[in-house]
């Protein structure tokens, strides 16, 4: 039998930490749009975030989640770089963002230049 892919639910912790990442966003990005004129100041103060967890915790799922929720929402349009520290993991990322992210329009890192 075959049909959509079964999507993750999020524990307690992951929605939480997703809800704030996307309330952040949404704040420095409103800040951005209302603002225009001290983007550069406002991306150097806000314009960056670190989610960090556990091996294991859904780090991925998390920020793949709050991206997904992102999309329609912000003033602007946004591209979001994906940072990995091993060839590996980018793949093992793609793959999992694919699965369980559908809405996030995903590139391919050795065509989309």
């Amino acid at each position: 039998m075959t049909g959509a892919p079964f999507l993750h639910s999020l524990a307690d912790f992951q929605d939480e930490a997703v809800n704030a990442l996307g309330a952040t966003i949404s704040r420095v990005a409103d800040h951005i749009d209302t603002r225009p004129a001290h983007r550069r100041e406002i991306a150097r103060k806000s314009g960056a975030m670190l989610l960090q967890a556990p091996t294991g915790s859904g780090k991925t799922l998390m920020l793949g989640r709050t991206i997904e929720g992102m999309i329609g929402r912000l003033p602007m349009k946004c591209v979001w770089f994906w940072f990995a520290p091993y060839s590996g993991l980018v793949t093992q990322t793609l793959d999992s963002l694919a699965e369980q992210c559908p809405g996030i329009r995903l590139r391919d890192v050795t065509a989309d230049r």
